[in-house]
């Protein structure tokens, strides 16, 4: 998986965004993305820690793609699923993580994509309809 974060963290540094880890908050605190400084804060005790490739390339869509009609702060809830701007961040990390994934597996397999990039589990149908159609 360390492989898989640095080239996150590559892309992060090509948009000029900055991550700050931060080790002292509860396991319940969402990420956060602050559009306007271009900061993104990562909570290393989440509870959700098989995820971390899936929330960081989450938090770093909604900067470069620039959610223009939200709040200055965004931050990654796992169940605000029916919030539009988590959708289209959600869908970005998803094809932005397929991109990684395909470029250096021969076999495309959704399971094995999902458990590799932490996309959590309630997305699955998403990524089967997202590479079906990125595969056409």
């Amino acid at each position: 998986m360390n492989n898989i974060i640095e080239k996150i963290l590559e892309e992060y540094k090509r948009n000029d965004v900055i991550v700050l880890e931060a080790t002292s908050l509860s396991p319940d605190v969402p990420d956060i993305a602050d559009l306007i400084s271009r900061q993104v804060v990562i909570n290393t005790n989440s509870k959700y820690q098989a995820q971390l490739p899936f929330r960081l390339a989450h938090e770093l869509m909604h900067i470069i793609n620039g959610d223009q009609n939200t709040h200055r702060m965004v931050a990654y809830h796992n169940y605000d699923i029916s919030n539009p701007h988590e959708i289209k961040a959600n869908q970005e990390a998803i094809e932005f993580l397929f991109n990684m994934y395909s470029s250096e597996n021969n076999e495309l397999n959704w399971i094995s994509f999902m458990n590799m990039y932490g996309v959590p589990s309630f997305m699955e149908n998403k990524v089967k309809f997202l590479i079906e159609n990125l595969v056409k």
